[in-house]
């Protein structure tokens, strides 16, 4: 009996209803968020929504502004309202202007949460924001007290109708109601807005003369408000604002800098408001009304505040490249599964056809010739066809390969959720299945990146230290601890010198953290000259460490129980820099008494122990670079920055700091350049900054085109400081007309090359500015030279000002390096790695060759006694004196007397 077809066709459809079943996704979600307004304070409101919306793989999140337009605002809502929204978060531009369109996405079966201000109706889902008028109360107080219960104050109020205007207002007169002698002699509406504050501000001036203080309720309006008491040249008058964002040019940046007295935290936790919107969306409980609570940012936190931003800054920038690299590595997987789902359904389709291709072959095999011939065509053409899906099949490795090697690289990620690596999990494990499938298996490896080294350096190791606890000075005293340190007079180590300041400042940011108020901090330097080693101790009274964390207190991200803040790794990284040293570092602590870390240096490192203890060290990463103690840049960028040296780690060879946001771009730079020069690489302009002021590289090669600072600004920038001014950079890019190629020009660029480029153009170009800036540091290497030179670039001004602040403090013998680094406001490293990259000297051998040269100026000049000229040139031993103006003239001071 023949089967019939529909035996084949039901396991075939039961088939692809499976396959289809495997691609059914779970429910999706559209939020709409409508800001009122366009300003700092919104914008990290949104960038906290959009950071937070990363945790979910089902939703979307549109934004709008409507700046300060009530028309826009309800456009803008009704458009939410017809695309579909499931959710509306809205911040009303004036409440009862807004309130009928509110009402009506509530009314539709739109859920709405309202944020910062609510409208004139209950409609709403729920509410979360600050407590405006506790927000007026608190700066009431405040004003208060800072004013002595007396004074004369002016208020600049927001936009006349909105709740917060009023409610601030409101507040801030009912605390002032306890202070019958502060009078509240003038008020406006400045609507928000910086430029009508100043306005407003000189009129009130006008009109009420003198005050005390003004309140701005945001700090946008106190700027204008500073702004107009500038130029009208009045002193004295203080001024606090509300909202506290650390973005550069606002609030927290204007209390540091002295601009405000205060501003009030008006919190905009974007995180909490889409938490609250997935909560209501998904069903989860909620509160209907969240009050965020407020803070006062004054002298005292503003630095630190200041501080945690940039590192929550750098870990969004992190999280939103992860999320970009998921997102790729899932589009791709989901188009190669349909791809493999039509192509098993083909293989299926040719075994049915080939099933009935066959029967119908033995059926009528006794049939005339003509109907066997028939049939071998028709075997023919089946054969064609499974040709093809052999082919389909093979083309098939390449792009599941693209799914696979992205995928596994994800998860060897350390930073990746649960939820992350579950979903990466999954689509691994599919990929593989896929493979079987097809009876092919793909291999993959990882690539290995460079290893980290140690610049080491003659330094003097008690200036050193004594440089980084003067650092600590003023934290301490505002807590009133008691810092003491008992350093040698001078103590002689070759180690890296950024490497050990950053060890003691981790150790003593630590042991000033933890120290209570009152308590006492000793620092202790004690050299071991027989065995050729420095210990170094800290010894922090406090709480101590509990005897279950002393075991795991180096290990990386490990949080001791009960602490504060931190991001777990300082002390890991300080464990790392000592072990690429060949030291030893250590703690010792009880419960309840001091705490004690230890830190033993050799002090004659050479360069291959070194080597092996880098490559020993557990933590000490190849590819990871560590920001000195003088650096603003916090301990988050140390996953940021990265310095990679490829095999070639010939210290003496030139280094190359190349720069794109193309990751196979800097590969391929890198491998190009390897085997001439040392190669650093930077993803974009900001991190390149950075690591060019750390590292002082001979060239930069950038991109013009880049995220967060572009090649032209990244180009200005180093032309610009006084750290990085020397060093030629090359821009690549893709613009090719003139005026393109001269705004390069105009930013400081030495070179301007267009892509494609070659790379034997490249290379010369660079070695061409090499060979240049090697002549220009033959100019600049002789001790006196300089003079007969026509000082026309920064360069030559950098030099020449180093030189006249030496020949200024010639006869003092305690003019070093650290007071020569503080006239031309660099930090040791810094100035260790300018004055190198100019004059081929460091900084001590170019104070000791200038102080020679002078010497021998005098002798020549008519001196008699090797002592006295000695002396006169700041050498307070005259043997020492001898030896150095020996080692550089071959002959002693005496025989010139002669």
């Amino acid at each position: 009996m023949n089967p019939k077809p529909t035996t084949f066709v039901l396991p075939l459809l039961a088939l692809l209803a499976l396959l289809l079943s495997a691609c059914s996704t779970k429910k999706s979600y559209f939020i709409g968020v409508s800001q009122c307004s366009e300003d700092s304070w919104r914008t990290k409101m949104n960038s906290e929504i959009r950071r937070e919306s990363y945790l979910y793989d089902n939703v979307r999140v549109e934004f709008a502004s409507a700046k300060d337009d009530n028309r826009v605002q309800i456009a803008q809502i009704e458009h939410f309202i017809e695309e579909g929204a499931d959710l509306i978060i809205v911040s009303p531009n004036e409440a009862k202007a807004l309130t009928p369109v509110i009402n009506k996405a509530f009314d539709r079966g739109v859920r709405v949460v309202l944020v910062d201000r609510k409208s004139a109706s209950d409609k709403y889902t729920a509410f979360i924001g600050a407590d405006n008028v506790a927000i007026g109360r608190a700066v009431g107080r405040f004003v208060g007290e800072h004013l002595g219960g007396k004074g004369r104050v002016m208020e600049l109020q927001g936009l006349r109708g909105s709740s917060p205007a009023m409610e601030r207002d409101s507040g801030f007169r009912e605390a002032l109601a306890r202070y019958p002698q502060i009078k509240v002699v003038a008020n406006a509406y400045a609507d928000w807005f910086e430029q009508k504050a100043e306005s407003e501000t000189e009129r009130m001036f006008k009109d009420a003369g003198g005050v005390d203080l003004v309140f701005a309720q945001c700090d946008r309006m106190g700027i204008g408000a500073h702004q107009a008491i500038q130029k009208m040249g009045v002193k004295g008058v203080k001024i606090v604002g509300v909202d506290a964002l650390p973005t550069p040019g606002d609030g927290i940046e204007a209390v540091k800098n002295g601009t405000f007295l205060a501003t009030f935290v008006y919190p905009t936790h974007g995180d909490e408001v889409l938490k609250l919107a997935m909560n209501i969306l998904e069903g989860r409980p909620f509160r209907r009304e969240t009050i965020l609570q407020t803070g006062v940012i004054d002298a005292n936190n503003a630095e630190s505040a200041l501080q945690q931003w940039a590192e929550l800054t750098l870990l969004d920038n992190k999280m939103q490249r992860l999320n970009h690299r998921i997102d790729e590595s899932m589009a791709q997987y989901s188009n190669q599964k349909t791809i493999l789902v039509l192509g098993i359904l083909l293989v299926f389709i040719l075994m049915v056809f080939a099933f009935f291709v066959l029967k119908a072959y033995f059926a009528k095999a006794k049939l005339n010739e003509k109907l066997e011939e028939k049939n071998r065509e028709i075997e023919a053409a089946t054969q064609a066809k499974l040709m093809f899906f052999t082919n389909v099949s093979h083309e098939l490795r390449t792009p599941l390969t693209l799914i696979e090697t992205p995928v596994e690289q994800l998860l060897a990620e350390n930073q990746l959720s649960k939820v992350q690596r579950g979903l990466l999990e999954v689509a691994h494990r599919n990929v593989r299945t896929l493979l079987k499938l097809i009876n092919q298996i793909l291999d993959f490896r990882k690539v290995e990146g460079g290893k980290m080294t140690l610049q080491l350096s003659e330094t003097d190791l008690a200036a050193l230290i004594g440089n980084v606890v003067s650092e600590f000075v003023a934290a301490a005293e505002h807590k009133r601890i008691r810092l003491s340190c008992r350093l040698p007079e001078h103590v002689t180590a070759k180690i890296d010198a950024g490497k050990v300041e950053r060890v003691v400042s981790n150790i003593l940011s630590n042991a000033v953290k933890f120290t209570p108020v009152a308590g006492e901090i000793n620092v202790e330097l004690v050299v071991d000259t027989p065995q050729g080693t420095a210990t170094l101790s800290v010894t922090n009274t406090g709480k101590g460490i509990a005897e279950g964390d002393l075991p795991h207190i180096f290990e990386r991200f490990y949080q001791p129980q009960h602490s504060e803040g931190g991001t777990g790794i300082g002390l890991a990284l300080a464990k790392a820099f000592v072990d690429m040293h060949g030291g030893h570092i250590g703690v010792s602590s009880k419960a309840e008494g001091p705490t004690v870390f230890t830190v033993h240096l050799p002090l004659n490192l050479q360069a291959e122990t070194a080597t092996s203890a880098a490559e020993q060290s557990p933590i000490a990463e190849p590819q990871a670079f560590i920001v000195p103690a003088t650096q603003a840049t916090t301990k988050a960028d140390a996953p940021q920055l990265q310095t990679i040296f490829e095999e070639n780690n010939d210290p003496n060879q030139p280094t190359i700091l190349f720069t794109d946001d193309n990751d196979d771009v800097c590969q391929m730079a890198r491998t190009l350049l390897e085997t001439h020069y040392r190669v650093l690489t930077a993803p974009n302009g900001v991190v390149a900054l950075q690591m060019a002021e750390l590292n002082i590289p001979d060239l930069v090669v950038s991109d013009v085109m880049m995220p967060q600072m572009n090649g032209l600004e990244l180009c200005s920038r180093l032309k610009q400081s006084t750290a990085t001014s020397h060093i030629p950079v090359i821009l690549l890019t893709a613009r090719t007309l003139d005026e393109q190629r001269i705004e390069g020009y105009e930013h400081g660029a030495d070179a301007y090359i267009t892509k494609p480029f070659s790379a034997p153009l490249l290379l010369a170009r660079i070695q061409n500015l090499l060979q240049s800036r090697k002549q220009l540091k033959q100019v600049f290497g002789g001790a006196d030279e300089l003079a007969k030179e026509e000082i026309s670039t920064p360069d030559k001004e950098f030099v020449s000002k180093i030189r006249s602040e030496i020949h200024r403090n010639i006869s003092n013998n305690d003019f070093g390096v650290e007071q020569l680094g503080a006239a031309v406001d660099l930090s040791r490293v810094q100035l260790y790695r300018k004055v190198k990259a100019l004059t081929g000297l460091s900084p001590v051998e170019l104070i000791r060759a200038t102080r020679v040269n002078r010497a021998r100026k005098l002798i020549e000049g008519g001196a008699t006694s090797v002592s006295e000229v000695a002396y006169q040139v700041g050498f307070t031993s005259p043997s020492y004196f001898t030896k150095c103006f020996k080692d550089q003239f071959g002959i002693s001071p005496m025989e010139l007397l002669k």
